[in-house]
């Protein structure tokens, strides 16, 4: 009996790929069991950066056409402040492949409600003043992600605003300007002016509102503010001064006018008034003061000092005496007399009478 044997012919390794190759597509080289697996994909890195931070209220936020991934698109619209903030995720890794995906949770509340597809970056306002947490989600190639977040401090922009005293002033006189009712939302660590209006701010008072400046030649000054706040945020304010020649002839007392926006006299004791110098004078300096009726010593008064056309809020502290009587009364009766001065001398008076309640509790 004769027994049969199978033989299996082994091929060359080049020649195996040859005729492999030669078959087609349909054909592919085994996998050898003893080549070790690939590698696992790694997860990439997030990482962000915002700037500036701390950052600037944007109110209100201005809908542009989106056009670019820094636009968040709402429904084909996006939305970018005047004082937008922008993210940037340009620094995330991925250390087998590339990042896919960048997701934003720019609200804060966990969702990743805005995608930016392969773009890091973007912008965003913030209409309101708080910290806000945003984070990104990096996604790579095969759906692997992670998650960086920063924290951004939100403040209202400084609004710079100044008067100039007396306006419109004259060759040889000095002119006092006044930052004082700059509206800010955190303290002002720097005052600077342009007071001779060649647009470079050469005086800088620090945190004093004040400046004084006198003018040799008579036209109109461009002067300018600018403040900056603790968390350096700046703002610019510009009015144009005029400097006449010599003084027009003014032969009419300056009566200002009083007002009380609260007849309430305030738990530290104050009165609260608001003194308008007429807008025809060029200055109102003066002092407001308060008196029992019949009376003859008042029982509170503050000085003013005014351009024309200026309302400055005046607070009078009652005197120990007054403030027992509204208190004990609940209200007491005064007159109030402001006496005022022009820039030419003149002086006039004006009259009126209040009662002072006591403050609410």
């Amino acid at each position: 009996m004769f027994r049969t044997t199978r033989k299996t012919a082994v091929l060359p390794l080049a020649a195996a790929a040859l005729l492999l190759g030669g078959a087609g597509n349909a054909f592919a080289l085994p996998i050898n069991d003893d080549d070790p697996p690939p590698p696992p994909n790694q997860a990439p890195t997030a990482a962000l950066t915002v700037s500036p931070n701390p950052a600037l209220v944007s109110n209100p936020p201005v809908l542009v056409q989106a056009q670019a991934a820094r636009v968040i698109d709402v429904g084909g619209i996006g939305v970018l402040g005047r004082n937008a903030v922008s993210f940037d995720a340009s620094g995330s890794s991925d250390p087998d492949g590339s990042i896919a995906k960048y997701e934003w949770d720019l609200d804060g509340n966990g969702t990743f409600e805005t995608s930016t597809a392969t773009s890091p970056v973007v912008d965003a306002p913030f209409a309101t003043v708080s910290t806000k947490t945003v984070r990104v989600k990096v996604t790579d190639i095969y759906n692997a992600s992670s998650v960086a977040s920063t924290t951004v401090g939100v403040h209202a922009a400084p609004d710079a605003k100044f008067s100039a005293t007396p306006a419109p002033a004259v060759v040889g006189e000095q002119v006092q300007f006044d930052g004082s009712d700059s509206l800010v939302n955190e303290p002002v660590v720097k005052f600077e002016w342009d007071l001779d209006g060649n647009g470079t701010f050469e005086t800088n008072t620090g945190a004093n509102p004040k400046a004084t400046s006198t003018y040799t030649a008579p036209g109109t000054v461009a002067t300018q503010l600018r403040i900056t706040d603790r968390q350096g945020a700046q703002d610019v304010e510009t009015r144009n001064l005029t400097v006449l020649a010599q003084a027009p002839v003014d032969r009419v007392a300056p009566i200002v006018r009083i007002t009380a926006p609260s007849s309430r006299m305030s738990k530290s004791g104050r009165v609260t008034l608001n003194v308008t110098c007429p807008a025809g004078e060029r200055l109102c300096t003066g002092r407001v003061a308060l008196r029992k009726a019949g009376a003859r010593a008042a029982v509170g008064s503050r000085a003013f000092r005014l351009a024309g056309g200026q309302r400055a809020s005046v607070r009078v502290l009652l005197s120990r005496s007054a403030q027992r009587t509204v208190k004990r009364r609940g209200r007491l009766a005064v007159r109030i007399t402001a006496n005022a001065r022009d820039a030419a001398g003149n002086a006039g008076t004006a009259r009126r009478s209040l009662t002072v309640r006591k403050p609410l509790r």
